[in-house]
C-alpha cells in the first residue's frame, strides 16, 4: 500500500469518527432532558445554560449538523471508492459501496446514536462548545437553506408547528415519573388533576338542578327555618316561584343569627345578589372570577337561560384535590364490590372514573366528564325503571335504585375481556 492509500485510509477513518460524533450530537440535542438542564442553568450551571442556548436555536444547530453529515458522507464515499478501486480494480467500486454502507451504519449511526441517547445530557454538554463554533461557521449556508425551506413551505402550504409536548404526553410522563418513584401517588394525581382542570367547564362539575336545595321567597317562615336548619348548608339559593328564577343567595349563618334574636327577618333585605355564569365557562376562569369577587357560590345557566345547577368554591377545590368532608358529612362511597364480581356504583359517578376502576382503556374526548347515569340514559332511550339493563364495553349494566326518574344506583359486572379502546 503506497503513501497515498495510507493517507486516504486515515482520512476515511477520521471521517467515519466525525460522522459518528455528528450523529451523536443530533440525537443528544433532541433527547436531552430540557427540564433538568433548565433547572441546573437557573442554579448557576454555565454548561447547562450553554446547551439550552443551542437548543433555543435548534433550527440552526440541526441544519449545521445535517450539512456536515452530508459533507462527511460524500467525502467518505469518494475516498472509499478511490481507495478500493486502486487496490481491487473495477470490482472495488461495488466493494466500497457495500463496505462503507455497513461501516457508516454501524459506526456513524447505530453505535453513536445509542450512546448519545443513553447519555444525552452529558453528551450535549461535552459537545456544546464545538457545535456552537460550527453553527457560527456555517451560519451563512444554514441561513440560505432555512430561507429556501421557508419559501417552499409557503409555496406548498405551511403546517402549524406542533407543541413540544401534548397534554397526553405530559400526563404519560408524569405517570412514568411516578412509576420510577420520583413522585408519590397523591402528588401525581394532584398534578394530573391540575392539567385536566384547564379543560374542565362549569357543566362538568356543577351540582345539577335536581340536587339543588333552595328556598322559595314566598315560603312561610317556619318552612324556611326548617330547611335552613335541616340541610346545614352555609348558603342556599333563593328563588321566586320556580328554580329557573333565582333571585338571591341566603347565608345560613346570618339567617340563623336573626332567628336567635327573634327578629322578623326580611329575606330580600339580607340575601346576596346571585352571580350567574354559563355552563360553558372554563373552571379555571370561573375560579379566578370567584376569587377576585370573593364569591362562594354561582348559579350556572344553560343555553336557554334556565338554571342548570350551581357551583361553590368547594366544588372547584374538590376538582383539584378530591372530596373535602366536614365533620358532619356522611361519607358515602361511590362504589362498593358485591358478591360475584358485581360493582355497585352511584349514578353520578363519571364514566372515566368507572373505566379507570375497571382498567378499561377509553377515548378521553368521548368519555371524560360524562356521568354513568347519562351513559345509561343514552343506551336505554326511554324512562328508566329498576331492572333495566344493557351491555357495552364488555360490561353488563343494570339499574338498581331510582329517585323519581333519576338513576341513583347501578350494578356493573364484567362479561368479557375488553381490549378495544372505549368510544
Amino acid at each position: 500500500m503506497d503513501s497515498d492509500s495510507i493517507y486516504r485510509s486515515i482520512t476515511l477513518i477520521v471521517l467515519v469518527v466525525v460522522g459518528g460524533l455528528l450523529a451523536g450530537m443530533e440525537t443528544a440535542y433532541s433527547s436531552c432532558n430540557k427540564i433538568r438542564l433548565k433547572y441546573n442553568a437557573e442554579n448557576g450551571d454555565i454548561k447547562s445554560e450553554r446547551v439550552l442556548k443551542i437548543i433555543e436555536q435548534s433550527d440552526k444547530s440541526i441544519t449545521t449538523i445535517l450539512i456536515l453529515l452530508n459533507i462527511v458522507h460524500i467525502l467518505a464515499a469518494s475516498i472509499a471508492t478511490v481507495l478500493a478501486v486502486n487496490i481491487l480494480g473495477e470490482i472495488g467500486s461495488l466493494v466500497s459501496t457495500i463496505a462503507l454502507t455497513l461501516i457508516i451504519f454501524t459506526f456513524s449511526e447505530v453505535l453513536p446514536k445509542s450512546i448519545a441517547k443513553d447519555n444525552a445530557d452529558s453528551y450535549a454538554i461535552a459537545t456544546a462548545r464545538v457545535l456552537r463554533f460550527l453553527v457560527i461557521i456555517f451560519t451563512p449556508l444554514s441561513y440560505v437553506l432555512s430561507a429556501t425551506g421557508r419559501l417552499l413551505r409557503k409555496i406548498f402550504g405551511t403546517k402549524t408547528k406542533e407543541p413540544t409536548m401534548t397534554e397526553d404526553e405530559l400526563q404519560s410522563m408524569i405517570e412514568t415519573i411516578e412509576e420510577e418513584g420520583v413522585l408519590e401517588s397523591d402528588q401525581s394525581e394532584l398534578i394530573q388533576s391540575a392539567i385536566d382542570f384547564l379543560d374542565t367547564t362549569a357543566a362538568d362539575i356543577l351540582t345539577p338542578r335536581v340536587d339543588i336545595v333552595a328556598v322559595d321567597i314566598d315560603w312561610r317562615k317556619e318552612k324556611i327555618d326548617s330547611t335552613v336548619i335541616k340541610e346545614k348548608y352555609s348558603r342556599l339559593p333563593v328563588y321566586e316561584n320556580t328554580i329557573d328564577k333565582i333571585i338571591g343567595v341566603l347565608q345560613s349563618r346570618q339567617y340563623l343569627k336573626g332567628m336567635l334574636n327573634n327578629s322578623a327577618l326580611d329575606i330580600r333585605a339580607i340575601m346576596d345578589k346571585p352571580i350567574f355564569v354559563h355552563q360553558s365557562m372554563l373552571v379555571n376562569t370561573l375560579f379566578e372570577m370567584m376569587s377576585a369577587r370573593r364569591v362562594h357560590m354561582v348559579i350556572v345557566t344553560d343555553d336557554y337561560g334556565g338554571t342548570a345547577g350551581l357551583i361553590t368554591m368547594e366544588d372547584i377545590m374538590e376538582e383539584l384535590v378530591g372530596d373535602i368532608y366536614d365533620e358532619d358529612d356522611i361519607v358515602e362511597e361511590d362504589y362498593v364490590y358485591l358478591e360475584d364480581g358485581v360493582l355497585e356504583i352511584a349514578g353520578e359517578m363519571r364514566m372515566d372514573e368507572l373505566l379507570d376502576i375497571l382498567n378499561i382503556p377509553y377515548n378521553d374526548d368521548i368519555i371524560e366528564h360524562k356521568t354513568v347515569s347519562a351513559w345509561t340514559m343514552e343506551h336505554l332511550q326511554n324512562i328508566p325503571a329498576v331492572g333495566d339493563s344493557f351491555e357495552d364495553f364488555g360490561l353488563s349494566v343494570s339499574i338498581k335504585q331510582l329517585d323519581g326518574m333519576r338513576i341513583e344506583k347501578l350494578a356493573v359486572k364484567a362479561i368479557k375481556a375488553e381490549d378495544e379502546v372505549a368510544e
